[in-house]
C-alpha cells in the first residue's frame, strides 16, 4: 500500500515542478530580434524610408519606449548627404510613436544607398538597428545590387531559401 502512495507523490512532485517552470523562456534559447526571428538582438524599431533623387522621407516607428535615443543616416555608393549625418541625438520617445525625418539628398552616378541607424537605450538594455534603401538607377556598367531574398554570386543574382534548423 506504500508504493503506490509513494509512485503518486513522487508523480504530484514531478508534476509541480514542471508545471513551476512552464511559462519562462529558456535562457538558452538563441535571442530573438525585433521582427521575432533568431539572431542579434536589435532595437525594437520599424525604418522606413521613401527616397527620391532629391530627398528622402525617413519614418522610424517606436516598438517600445526609447531614450538617449540616436539616429543617424549615411550615404554609401557615393550618395551624399549634405544636410548632415545625425537626425537626432539624445532624444526620448514613447512606444507606438513615430518620428519623422526629412533628409536631402545628393546622389551621385548611378544607384547609391541610404543607410539609416537608430541606436538608444530600451526597455532590454542598449539595442541598435540598422536598414538600407536604394536611391536612385544603375548607371550602365554598374554592378547590380541584389533584391531581398537575393545574393550576389559573380555578377549573376541567387535566390535564397530560408531554411529552418530543425529541418533537413
Amino acid at each position: 500500500m506504500k508504493t503506490p502512495t509513494l509512485l503518486c507523490a513522487f508523480a504530484l512532485l514531478a508534476l509541480g515542478c514542471k508545471t513551476e517552470t512552464a511559462g519562462r523562456e529558456d535562457p538558452a534559447a538563441s535571442p530573438k530580434t525585433a521582427n521575432g526571428s533568431a539572431g542579434k538582438p536589435q532595437a525594437p524599431v520599424e525604418i522606413e524610408a521613401d527616397a527620391t533623387s532629391a530627398s528622402a522621407t525617413v519614418r522610424v516607428r517606436f516598438v517600445e519606449a526609447g531614450s538617449n535615443v540616436d539616429v543617424r543616416v549615411n550615404g554609401v555608393d557615393g550618395l551624399s548627404l549634405p544636410g548632415g549625418p545625425m537626425l537626432a541625438t539624445g532624444r526620448s520617445f514613447v512606444d507606438g510613436e513615430t518620428a519623422v525625418f526629412d533628409v536631402p539628398l545628393a546622389p551621385g552616378p548611378g544607384q547609391g544607398m541610404l543607410s539609416v541607424h537608430v541606436s538608444g537605450t530600451f526597455p532590454n538594455g542598449r539595442r541598435t538597428a540598422v536598414r538600407a534603401f536604394l536611391v536612385g538607377k544603375p548607371a550602365a556598367g554598374q554592378p547590380l545590387k541584389a533584391d531581398p531574398g537575393t545574393t550576389m554570386v559573380g555578377s549573376e543574382p541567387v535566390k535564397l531559401v530560408p531554411v529552418d534548423a530543425a529541418q533537413k
